[in-house]
């Protein structure tokens, strides 16, 4: 009675234990595979396919070294200002949408830090932990875009940061603590 017991615990061990190395080398490959597939091109890679960019530390005059056409332009009235967009998929899908055409957004106040309207399309999240300052364009909620004229913290995707304007500059522009605005982002300086 012992022996039969003894041979069948044996191969149920057995079992368990190739089971287990094929589940551990399995692990592995996906490891191996993620790894692999987790380096992203950097970005000289990507723009060595196109004339139009010219590579990192050109010097040839005849190709424009500025970089404008990276910018994004918020209107309202006919006052603007200039974001530097953030490298990630939130703002390369914002861009894709504003090359579509303009991205008019009714910007309403709120928490006393922030106007915040409804872009009336989802976009990618990037969510992460962050403290806002005066002057970063957040991703709320995949479709909701704020640009923060004080801080807040919470989780948040940065599309972008204003440009060369200061805290008092962007909180008349937003006409901060009043009335609600009529936002229009462009890629096209006017």
């Amino acid at each position: 009675m012992k022996k039969p017991l003894l041979l069948l615990l044996c191969a149920a061990l057995a079992l368990c234990l190739v089971s287990c190395g094929s589940a551990a080398n399995n692990a592995n490959n996906s490891n191996t595979t993620n790894t692999s597939n987790s380096a992203s091109p950097t970005i000289p890679q990507e723009n060595t396919t196109d004339p139009a960019i010219p590579p990192e530390n050109s010097a040839d005059p005849a190709v424009p070294q500025d970089s404008a056409t990276d910018m994004i332009y918020v209107y309202i009235d006919s006052e603007y200002l200039e974001i530097l967009p953030e490298d990630n998929s939130s703002a390369a899908a914002f861009i894709e949408l504003l090359k579509k055409g303009d991205v008019s957004v009714r910007m309403s106040d709120y928490g006393g830090f922030e106007k915040v309207g409804d872009l009336g399309t989802s976009l990618p999240r990037n969510d992460k932990q962050i403290t806002t300052g005066p002057g970063d364009v957040i991703l709320y909620l995949g479709h909701e875009i704020t640009i923060y004229y004080a801080s807040n913290s919470w989780s948040f995707t940065r599309l972008g940061r204003v440009q060369n304007a200061d805290t008092a500059q962007i909180k008349s522009f937003l006409k901060a603590g009043g009335e609600d605005v009529t936002a229009v982002f462009t890629l096209n300086k006017r």
